[in-house]
């Protein structure tokens, strides 16, 4: 590698190091209502230490608990501060783009690895001030492919095991791409291993029960509470009709084709889609020329793979149901610059670098502007509870609300700032001296007001 690429990588990672931490540096993190909501559940495990199911998903399921597990060692550390945790994200971050260098390099070689550690950084800088549990399935999804083909081409037992714990750890994380990727994993592997003469190793799929092991102890104290929950879900018949699956076709491919994050913001709506439409192409090109022929046709078993099996969400599929493909997605793209097509691919993939960093230099412009007035904020909720220490009172009640979630930001706020002052604080309780915590009713939308609540 020449001294200029070399520059420019190290320029790339610079600047990433700077954009991942940047909220943190400043005092901040995002704190919407998943991760108002990941705070009250680090609450429950510091009071019950073990607990079976994690945060509620979109669909009325549970996922498992392994992200908060995860996160509850920074939450003690930093005794309930969210900006404690929010840098252990950022250590999240760096390692995971790390861990991206080795699997990038061993299996295309160095240059490849530049390029894929460099992409992963800069996107890593727009999710770092935020993470929840589909983050966790983003971490180990390019592990989890790289073991896969390892295994494809050394028929190793242990890189077979550690394709289907990282399997089993993304189900935990999240259900929703957890659950198609095994499957996936699993139908090929059954083949594999008669074709291969492994059959010895279909008793490794004996692990993948110690993943579901929570929900199945969760389900016998409950009376299969969980199990019931899944049938329902996966139920054909709505209000007494057969549920048509072809309406979900343009979403699905809408999804599929358009909305890949390959630039983190599109300014004209159709680069993603260029830029996806010709990583395929090549891709297809490569393979009738035996090039990389398992990643790519491995890419688009799981790929594509995925979305076939999403249909079984009768609804659209919601962002972070997709986002943790984004960068196998920038794996592909990497794998092009240990071709014979290197000088072809060079300069869009450099473009797609800078593009992104400039993107990212707005997103860190725009919150350093908003930081203190930004409703999905830690440093908003952290200063508006602590309006409420200021009188001369000793105790008093207060009660939160929010027309469109559970308000899990501001509860939580609340009950950290009663922490840290010496004031007696009765939670959801009226007193003599009683604050009420609200927020604002979203402009344009059909949602219940503070008004009758405040009333009554």
């Amino acid at each position: 590698m020449s001294l200029v690429p070399k520059i420019f990588f190290i320029a790339i990672c610079l600047f990433s190091l700077v954009f991942t931490s940047w909220h943190v540096l400043h005092g901040n993190i995002e704190f919407s209502a998943d991760i108002g909501r990941d705070f009250h559940l680090l609450q429950e495990i510091d009071a019950k230490k073990i607990i079976l199911i994690g945060p509620r998903s979109s669909s009325g399921l549970f996922h498992g608990p392994v992200w908060l597990y995860l996160n509850y060692p920074a939450y003690i550390i930093g005794q309930g501060n969210p900006l404690i945790v929010g840098w252990f994200w950022v250590v999240l971050s760096l390692a995971f783009v790390v861990s991206n260098f080795f699997i990038a390099k061993n299996l295309f070689g160095k240059l490849s690895a530049y390029f894929f550690t460099a992409a992963t950084a800069v996107y890593m800088g727009f999710h770092s001030m935020g993470l929840f549990n589909p983050h966790g399935a983003m971490f180990l999804l390019p592990f989890f492919f790289f073991c896969f083909i390892k295994y494809l081409r050394t028929q190793k037992l242990s890189f077979l095991l550690l394709h289907l714990i990282s399997g089993g750890l993304i189900l935990q994380f999240q259900l929703a791409i957890g659950i198609p990727l095994l499957i996936l994993s699993v139908a090929f592997l059954l083949v594999f291993f008669i074709r291969s003469g492994k059959r010895a190793h279909v008793l490794s799929l004996l692990l993948l029960p110690v993943f579901i092991s929570n929900f199945i102890l969760f389900d016998l104290r409950h009376e299969f509470l969980y199990a019931n929950k899944m049938l329902s879900f996966i139920n054909t018949q709505e209000s007494g009709h057969t549920f048509n699956y072809l309406t979900l076709i343009p979403d699905r491919l809408a999804t599929a084709f358009m909305k890949m994050e390959i630039l983190r913001h599109d300014p004209y709506t159709y680069l993603n889609f260029a830029f996806f439409i010709s990583m395929l192409v090549l891709m297809i090109v490569l393979i009738r020329q035996n090039k990389y022929k398992d990643v790519y046709l491995s890419f688009f078993y799981f790929y594509f793979g995925f979305f076939l099996l999403s249909f079984i969400n009768k609804g659209s599929l919601l962002y972070f149901y997709y986002f943790p493909f984004f960068p196998l997605i920038f794996l592909m793209l990497a794998s092009f610059v240990s071709t014979k097509y290197k000088q072809y691919v060079i300069v869009p993939l450099v473009i797609i670098l800078v593009i992104n960093c400039l993107n990212g230099i707005n997103d860190m412009r725009f919150f350093s502007q908003r930081r203190e007035t930004d409703t999905h904020s830690w440093k908003f909720f952290n200063k508006a509870t602590e309006k409420m220490f200021l009188g001369d009172e000793e105790e008093f009640g207060y009660f939160v609300f929010s027309p469109d979630v559970v308000a899990y930001e501001g509860r939580y706020a609340m009950l950290y700032a009663a922490k840290t002052h010496n004031k007696t604080v009765y939670s959801f309780t009226k007193r003599p001296v009683t604050y009420l915590f609200i927020a604002p009713t979203p402009p344009n939308e059909y949602v219940t007001g503070d008004a009758y609540w405040k009333k009554q």
